[in-house]
C-alpha cells in the first residue's frame, strides 16, 4: 500500500492534507480566471464597482487567497486581477466626476490606485526670495 504524497514537497499527506503545504487550492488557474471574468462581466452589466472583496465573495474564498492566487498564478489570473483593478479605477474616476458616486468615498478608494490629495509646498530659500521681491515691489 502506497502512501499519498504531496505533489509540491513530497511529504506524506495526513488526512488528505500536506502538513507542510496545507490544504490544496480550491480552484485551478482556469477555474479562478473563469470566475473572475464572469464577475467582471456581471459588474459591467449591473453597474457595480468591481472589488477584490466582491470577487472573493463570488468565488467563496478569502481576499488573502485571491492575493495568493495572483502571486502563484502569475500569468493569466494576474492579468485578470490587474484588469479588475483597472476597471475599478476607471469606474471610480468616471462616476466620481459625474457625481454618481460619493466623491469622498471615490477619492478614498482611489488612493489605492496611486492617487493622492496633497499639495507640494516649496519652502526653499528661493521661494522666500521671490516673496520678498514681490513684497518690496508692491510696498513702494
Amino acid at each position: 500500500m502506497t502512501k499519498d504524497k504531496c505533489k509540491n514537497c513530497f511529504t506524506v499527506k495526513v488526512d488528505g492534507e500536506c502538513p507542510k503545504c496545507g490544504r490544496p487550492v480550491k480552484y485551478t488557474e482556469e477555474e479562478i480566471v473563469s470566475i473572475a471574468a464572469e464577475y467582471l462581466s456581471e459588474c459591467k452589466t449591473s453597474a457595480e464597482l468591481p472589488t477584490i472583496a466582491g470577487l472573493a465573495v463570488k468565488a467563496e474564498i478569502g481576499r488573502n487567497t485571491l492575493y495568493a492566487y495572483a502571486k502563484d498564478y502569475n500569468t493569466t489570473f494576474s492579468n485578470i486581477f490587474e484588469k479588475l483593478m483597472s476597471e475599478q479605477e476607471k469606474v471610480l474616476v468616471n462616476k466620481g466626476l459625474t457625481g454618481d458616486y460619493n466623491s469622498t468615498i471615490a477619492k478614498l478608494i482611489l488612493t489605492k490606485h496611486g492617487y493622492s490629495d496633497k499639495q507640494d509646498i516649496d519652502l526653499s530659500e528661493k521661494t522666500f526670495e521671490h516673496i520678498r521681491k514681490q513684497r518690496d515691489k508692491y510696498s513702494k
